[in-house]
């Protein structure tokens, strides 16, 4: 088993910008596949909500990106950054990175029966919200991850008590979310709301040792495992305290995650 804690920190920094482009290019793989099954997502497997145009209309889509743009320039702005200086220290943060692999991870292990692909920047950045999961069979949206972030810290221990409050008051909400409908193939896009949403995290020196690890299958393991096991803890501990809605929407992947742990 890998000891993910003996990884160096100077080594960590170096290889950021290289596990930067190597997460872009694996997300790129998975979009092309994803787009030729009629999941419509962007090079970064980010839903895409230019796909949206009949659902909403071309004027609702252009001020969801207008504000996008507004917000991202806000964040920018605290920092004292350009946009693109803002965008690219963020492509390179241990958020954004946890992000990515989480994504990666969980498609390469749940691809057969679930699709997992990234909320789009519009419902990360308002909602907060990284990923859905939706069962292909069935076309029920699982659930959703909350922001990642490191295991440490204060920022861990308040995030995770955010997430916890956010499913006791009814879950997460997506406006740009995609489901089945029983006997269809194309996906059917739109708002979704009421979803259970699940927090993870990894420390520091884990995310960065996970990356250079991928397509090493004892590592991808490890970091599975280590996903499923905290959602099945965050199950446990939200189990009756949440709207009876929330606990049926992850019970078959409840079911299904008990079998790998």
């Amino acid at each position: 088993m890998p000891n993910f804690e003996k990884f160096d920190p100077l080594e960590e920094q170096e290889n950021r910008e290289k596990n930067a482009e190597k997460l872009k290019e694996l997300l790129k793989s998975m979009a092309e596949d994803f787009n030729k099954n009629g999941i419509p997502v962007d090079e970064e497997c980010r839903i895409h909500t230019k796909a949206f145009s009949e659902t909403y209309g071309d004027n609702v889509l252009e001020e969801d990106e207008k504000e996008t743009r507004r917000l991202t320039k806000i964040f920018a702005d605290k920092k004292n950054l350009t946009v693109e200086e803002y965008e690219k220290k963020k492509e390179l943060s241990d958020g954004d990175q946890l992000e990515m692999l989480k994504t990666i991870i969980f498609h390469r292990n749940l691809g057969d029966e679930f699709i997992v692909v990234r909320a789009s920047n519009y419902d990360d950045i308002k909602g907060g919200v990284d990923n859905v999961i939706v069962n292909k069979k069935t076309g029920n949206v699982i659930c959703a991850f909350d922001e990642g972030s490191p295991r440490k810290g204060d920022q861990f221990e308040e995030k995770h008590k955010k997430t916890l409050e956010k499913n006791r008051k009814g879950g997460a909400n997506l406006k740009y979310g995609l489901t089945f409908k029983e006997g269809e193939e194309k996906p059917h896009l739109g708002r979704l709301s009421k979803l259970p949403v699940f927090h993870l995290f990894l420390h520091p020196s884990e995310i960065q040792k996970g990356i250079n690890g991928l397509d090493n299958a004892v590592v991808e393991e490890v970091l599975f495992k280590a996903f499923i096991t905290e959602i099945n803890g965050q199950i446990k501990e939200m189990e009756g305290s949440v709207p009876p809605q929330l606990q049926a929407q992850w019970n078959d992947f409840r079911e299904f995650i008990k079998e790998k742990l």
